[in-house]
């Protein structure tokens, strides 16, 4: 499966597109940026469309626009293993810089809109801006710290804890002392971000009740961020610095929101601008 032909139906706009907010392009020189907007075509894919496939030749990488994006590995014997959950502004498949095919498949889980943005284009302005390889570099090693981040969760923290990280993390852009959010994809794809059964992740839903969690349907409702806060973030190496979640700290003092680039803990570190990004 070509990334260019993973579904005929998602189609390209034939017009460059701005990017969204991201990290990875953040500070570019302008030629730079302007030889990459001019070159991104905007793509469409539905809710299952795949972007790309795993192990298939890797001819451009992508920046989300908007809506979620799944990552994962597939065994020989064709298990899966979810690698990350992305949305806006996170970078996809940028390890083609540097190697011919792609390492993971990419699959919306909702709607979604990406730039997708040639190789080739990249390599022949990274050899001119040494620059450019530096912001690969700098991408793959959040990604690795990402991979290290959900070892500690997973081996130091409850199922309870990490269901309500990823709670604090979707709900990283509501101001006040708590809020509601909807759940932005499916529960069984949470399920699997964070290394659990589906039935593991309803019961740690259940199981925040006590801490101020309630569950709707897909409504998430949390009476108080800083008491959840108080009950997940205790010890963890990215509390608070490092992570968009906990909104203030042990004080009640306002804490500056983290540049979110990716999303996700347990597949996420979190998003760019709204989730985190795990990658096994």
């Amino acid at each position: 499966m070509d990334d260019n032909n993973s579904n005929p139906d998602a189609g390209s706009t034939g017009k460059a597109v701005p990017f969204p907010a991201t990290e990875f392009f953040d500070g570019l020189p302008e030629p730079d940026l302007l030889a990459f907007a001019t070159a991104a075509e905007k793509k469409h894919y539905a809710k299952g469309d795949y972007i790309f496939a795993q192990e298939n030749n890797a001819t451009h990488f992508y920046i989300v626009i908007s809506g979620w994006v799944r990552l994962y590995r597939t065994t020989p014997d064709g298990q899966e293993a979810t690698a990350g959950v992305l949305t806006t502004g996170a970078v996809i498949g940028e390890n083609a810089v540097f190697e011919n095919a792609y390492q993971y498949s990419a699959q919306a889980i909702e709607a979604a809109e990406v730039s997708a943005i040639p190789v080739s284009l990249f390599r022949e302005r990274m050899a001119q801006s040494p620059n450019l390889m530096l912001r690969v570099t700098q991408e793959l090693a959040r990604k690795l710290e990402s991979a290290q981040l959900q070892i500690e969760h997973s081996t130091l923290k409850s199922a309870l804890q990490r269901v309500g990280c990823l709670l604090l993390r979707l709900s990283a852009n509501i101001t006040g002392a708590g809020g509601a959010f909807n759940f932005p994809y499916d529960k069984k794809i949470a399920a699997q971000q964070l290394g659990m059964q589906r039935e593991t992740f309803s019961r740690g839903l259940s199981g925040l009740r006590p801490v101020g969690v309630t569950v709707k349907g897909s409504e998430i409702g949390v009476d108080n961020f800083q008491r959840l806060t108080d009950y997940v973030c205790k010890g963890c190496s990215a509390y608070p610095d490092k992570c968009p979640g906990p909104r203030v700290d042990a004080s009640g003092r306002k804490m500056p929101l983290y540049k979110k680039l990716y999303f996700f803990v347990g597949g996420v570190l979190c998003d760019t601008y709204g989730g985190l990004l795990q990658i096994f």
